[in-house]
Order: structure tokens, then C-alpha cells, then sequence
């Protein structure tokens, strides 16, 4: 069995929540051997807050949240999406989740909505399955650290 290409999720991704206006998602992917660190924080906010996901292959990984397991899926080299991962909990647990797309930052931003548009059929949907304890997405071993926040991204100059 062969060691997945882990190079194309490393680095930094905008996320773009497909449905309602909503801050961007603000990733910054690390590989640490046997999973990654992510460090998100929603767009405009300094507290970032660690995840843990698992790698699958060179094109997959896995979050694993308290009641669902999300899988990102690399669709390009500059998109990887992850269906339902905007979950309701920040609308007070009403309504529906909603797909994200994560692009790296500039231009590719601007396709986020296309490339959702031409591969959502295909993606695996959360597993609604319940996680043993210790497999939370939210990883109490990795520390919390402002997120140093860039002079410009292309969200500010579109608005």
C-alpha cells in the first residue's frame, strides 16, 4: 500500500459556503505524518481553532465530527469540496448544512461556484454516523493561536 500525495492540501484555502451569504472559511492545511492539522477560523476573525483530518488517497480526507464524518474531496488542483460541511450550528441549529468549496487564494475563488456546479454529483455526503470518543474534529491537544490575518485577499477587493 503506498503513502498518499499529501503536497496538494497543504497550504492555505478560502472556502466558499454554497447556499447563503456567509464569512469566508480561512484554512491553513499542515501535514504533521499521520494526519493533518487544520487551523480555520472564519474570515475576518483572528481565533483559529484546530481540526484533525485523516488522509484517505491523494485525492481524499476525512473529518471526523462529533455526529458526522465529512470527507474533502480534490476535484482540482486548485478546489477541494466538502459536501455539508457548513452546518447549521451557527443559524441556532435551523436549517439546512450547505456545501463548501475551498479554492486556494485568488483567482480560483472566483470559479468556486462552477466547479461545485460540475462535480457535486459525485461526492460522498456526510456518513451520519456517530464517532467513538477521542475522534472529534475539534482537537483539544493542538493549542489555539491568532491566525495571522493577510493585508488584502481578493474577497475584500470584490466588495
Amino acid at each position: 500500500m503506498s503513502t498518499p500525495n499529501r503536497q496538494p492540501f497543504v497550504g492555505r484555502w478560502i472556502g466558499q459556503t454554497i447556499g447563503p451569504l456567509a464569512a469566508a472559511h480561512v484554512w491553513d492545511v499542515i501535514d504533521r505524518g499521520s494526519f493533518y492539522e487544520i487551523r480555520t477560523r472564519w474570515e475576518g476573525e483572528g481565533v483559529a481553532h484546530a481540526l484533525r483530518g485523516r488522509p484517505l488517497d491523494d485525492a481524499r480526507f476525512e473529518i471526523h465530527g462529533s455526529e458526522a464524518t465529512f470527507t474533502a474531496t480534490l476535484v482540482d488542483p486548485l478546489h477541494f469540496i466538502i459536501p455539508g460541511w457548513d452546518t447549521n450550528d451557527t443559524r441556532g441549529f435551523k436549517g439546512p448544512e450547505y456545501d463548501v468549496v475551498f479554492s486556494r487564494p485568488g483567482l480560483a475563488e472566483l470559479m468556486a461556484r462552477q466547479v461545485w456546479e460540475q462535480t457535486r454529483a459525485g461526492l460522498s455526503q456526510p456518513r451520519p454516523t456517530p464517532n467513538p470518543p477521542g475522534l472529534t474534529f475539534i482537537d483539544p491537544r493542538i493549542s489555539r493561536k491568532p491566525a495571522v490575518r493577510p493585508a488584502c485577499s481578493l474577497r475584500t477587493l470584490r466588495q
